[in-house]
């Protein structure tokens, strides 16, 4: 008898190594995934080694290892002043095992069958397959290509037309990523204003789910 998977899995595709594959055929510049260029820095190796060393290794607080989220607490507090308070790590703080799994896990826990997610387009590829779990959709808006002819150069800008348009009752989610994945567009202040001004018109009980994995690339910026 053909073992069959259940649909929520069944038509979910590894859409970077189906890139790499093409890329490595045809000799193309994968950007399918972002490889770092360079190895993590050399006190960062010599830690974790030590820490392999010293341990503990043993099972810790299924919120994460209670040190690792105090000092993030710490850490975010000040990173984040807008806040003007201190996050608590017991109740705000939760270490996954990686960016993804903490994606998943925000959508498996928040939303339902038939519920949809926005994101701004291009998006990251897993995005979908996050999606799909969960019963979501995910909707694209896509940012619109501006050209200035005196300069004679070309920008991607937010189409706040469309994101109204696509925003609807069934709108749960908004997934933003800030830098823009892969196209490396950086919000601005008055752009964040203006995303959470529709969010709280048009959908008020919407989440926002932020992945900042290029963050601190930001801050260079």
């Amino acid at each position: 008898m053909e073992r069959k998977f259940p649909d929520r899995v069944e038509d979910l595709t590894c859409l970077f190594a189906e890139f790499g594959q093409l890329a490595a055929k045809y000799k193309a510049v994968d950007l399918a995934i972002g490889t770092p260029e360079q190895d993590p820095p050399q006190f960062l190796k010599d830690q974790l080694i030590e820490a392999v060393h010293t341990g503990p290794h043993q099972y810790h607080h299924p919120r994460g290892y209670p040190p690792l989220r105090e000092s993030l607490a710490k850490h975010y507090s000040e990173y984040y002043k807008v806040l003007e308070r201190d996050l608590d790590p017991q109740t705000e703080i939760l270490a996954t095992a990686g960016g993804v799994a903490g994606l998943y896990c925000s959508c498996m826990a928040l939303l339902c069958e038939g519920d949809e997610i926005v994101s701004f387009e291009p998006f990251w590829p897993g995005f979908i397959n996050i999606a799909k779990p969960a019963g979501a959709t995910l909707k694209g808006v896509p940012l619109k290509m501006v050209k200035d002819t005196e300069s004679k150069t070309i920008s991607w800008e937010y189409d706040w037309d469309l994101l109204e348009e696509t925003l609807s009752e069934s709108t749960k989610m908004l997934m933003l990523i800030n830098p823009q994945s892969p196209g490396g567009r950086v919000f601005t202040e008055e752009e964040i204003a203006k995303i959470s001004e529709i969010i709280d018109r048009k959908c008020p009980n919407c989440y926002v789910l932020c992945d900042d994995v290029y963050d601190f690339l930001r801050t260079f910026c």
